[in-house]
């Protein structure tokens, strides 16, 4: 019995350290939403004043992002499930004579993310795309490119496989996204 007290006392630990590292870790944010969540612990930013979360977005544990310079924008109400891998530039190598700690930086692009999105687990985001309002982005999936809103996108790279409302049933979410959901504003130096 001793143990599974110990185990429960180590979790309520846990979760409050988490509590205190988000509190803590909010405001280096550019935009931090009401009731928007990650996990700081298992989670790794960089450019933390680059991203801008909208209110209840939820980022699962063990993801990667990184804005050196660029904005991430990501809409209320957006779901993101563990191990995301989003990364807002790259790095130049194609010079010779060079070993890579002494490359150059590559070129880095904004990324956006829309309103109501679902990215699956495991989804890797990269440099310059724009995810559009309601699209469900397949676990595992390699975005290089935009999706249009409320586009499926699945696979490596990620292609459109199908629409998650079409006809009468996508006006009606489209009203409801834009009635109660809004898409972070940069400042103006962005």
């Amino acid at each position: 019995m001793g143990t599974v007290r110990s185990m429960h006392a180590l979790d309520i630990l846990s979760g409050v350290r988490r509590r205190a590292l988000r509190a803590l870790y909010r405001r280096r944010f550019g935009a931090f939403g009401t009731n928007s969540s990650y996990d700081p612990i298992t989670s790794t930013i960089t450019g933390y004043e680059n991203f801008y979360i909208g209110r209840a977005v939820f980022i699962g544990p063990h993801a990667i992002l990184s804005a050196d310079e660029v904005p991430v924008v990501i809409g209320d109400d957006t779901i993101i499930g563990p191990a995301l891998c989003l990364m807002a530039g790259d790095h130049e190598f194609r010079t010779p004579g060079l070993s890579y700690g002494r490359l150059p930086r590559g070129n880095n692009a904004p990324v956006t993310i829309g309103r109501n999105v679902w990215i699956g687990a495991s989804v890797t985001i990269l440099k310059g795309v724009t995810i559009g309002d309601a699209a469900v982005i397949g676990a595992a999936s390699v975005v290089t490119r935009d999706v249009p809103p409320f586009a499926i996108a699945v696979g490596n790279p990620a292609r459109i496989a199908g629409w998650r409302f079409e006809g009468s049933d996508r006006d009606r979410h489209s009203d409801f996204i834009e009635r109660e959901l809004e898409i972070p504003q940069l400042p103006a130096t962005h």
